[in-house]
């Protein structure tokens, strides 16, 4: 299996001025921090402020939030004193489950949002995406002996995967699985519902010029206090398998927004010369092979997350109309390196040509 940590780059204009050092035309002082570990994924955060304290308090908030919100959506591994994804999984489908507040605003969340993906994104698929997951595991422990889910297996597991199965019960926070067998897989959504927690939480204690890139998923904060441009500038990962890690399509400009990218080329496993992506389509229960990347740009961080992952499942007519009801721009990028793009701000458009 191969698996890449970031497919975005956004150091076009960051690195004007080297981390920890004031711009001579500027009060503010760039400051930057990473961390590994929140999503299996390095979480990079850049920012401005003019005091190093403020910045290591506002980042410290957001690095916090990030560990929680990974241990409460996490379905493959438990925490003591945490009643996670992994444990509902395992419990609900017995009896009413009690869950963290933080999970019960996500479930809610996708009952409100999930049904207006028509179908594209489905958090109860995880009975096939687990599926999907033990091969890939395997074939990075063994790639020699690396091979795909039995259709049969998928077919059987996908007997297991209807939305309303799932019975909430905020009042009460309480969760419970009408079908024994379901099994809730967040990973459309977690990261970008997450990501949007922290940095609302990181606002909150003082942070107002900053960019936070989740690997894949970049949120915008204010105006970038350089004294040198206004806008933030990001760049867009080739989608390319073997491309180098900085190798970029183009990029883009914009403040307070959230650039969402999906694209085959981020995790995948090979089988006899054909790469397998982890994006699951629910109606084949195969990884979606329309194009290498999609990338989507929104107001709201889930929502940005969500709708990457449903526009690069379906067809681009199908997918430019729901991303007008939500206000969203979008750039397909095909497996023949076509560029489209749909949304009236023009974002993409200086990448629109190969």
């Amino acid at each position: 299996m191969k698996r890449k940590l970031s497919c975005l780059l956004a150091f076009l204009m960051l690195s004007l001025f080297p981390a920890g050092c004031a711009n001579p035309e500027s009060a503010y002082t760039k400051y930057s921090t990473s961390f590994f570990g929140s999503f299996d994924t390095i979480i990079t955060i850049i920012g401005y402020a003019q005091d190093e304290s403020v910045f290591d308090r506002v980042t410290e908030e957001a690095k916090n939030r990030f560990e929680r919100y990974h241990q409460v959506y996490d379905a493959y591994n438990a925490y003591e004193g945490v009643n996670n994804l992994y444990v509902l999984n395992r419990e609900a489908g017995k009896a009413p489950v009690q869950v963290e507040p933080e999970l019960m605003d996500l479930l809610l969340f996708c009952k409100e949002e999930q049904p207006k993906m028509l179908g594209r994104v489905n958090i109860a698929l995880g009975a096939v995406l687990s599926l999907w997951h033990e091969y890939r595991e395997a074939a990075e422990l063994n790639p020699e002996e690396a091979s795909i889910p039995p259709l049969e297996q998928l077919r059987d597991a996908a007997r297991h995967v209807d939305f309303d199965a799932l019975i909430l019960n905020p009042g009460e926070g309480r969760v419970y699985y009408s079908d024994p067998k379901l099994l809730l897989d967040v990973g459309s959504v977690a990261k970008g519902y997450a990501a949007g927690l922290a940095v609302q939480a990181a606002k909150e204690a003082g942070l107002t010029s900053a960019l936070i890139n989740t690997g894949g998923h970049i949120i915008t904060v204010g105006e970038p206090q350089s004294g040198a441009r206004d806008l933030w500038s990001l760049g867009i990962q080739s989608p390319e398998l073997d491309a180098e890690q900085g190798d970029i399509i183009g990029t883009v400009h914009f403040n307070d927004l959230i650039l969402s990218v999906s694209g085959g080329y981020q995790r995948f496993f090979v089988v006899d010369g054909v790469a397998y992506n982890h994006i699951i389509d629910p109606e084949t229960l195969m990884p979606a092979s329309r194009y290498k990347q999609v990338a989507v740009i929104h107001e709201n961080s889930a929502l940005a997350d969500m709708l990457s992952t449903a526009l690069f499942i379906m067809a681009q007519e199908e997918g430019a109309a729901l991303a007008e009801k939500y206000g969203a721009e979008v750039l397909w990028v095909g497996l023949d390196d076509e560029r489209k793009a749909h949304g009236g701000g023009g974002l993409f458009s200086s990448i629109l040509e190969p």
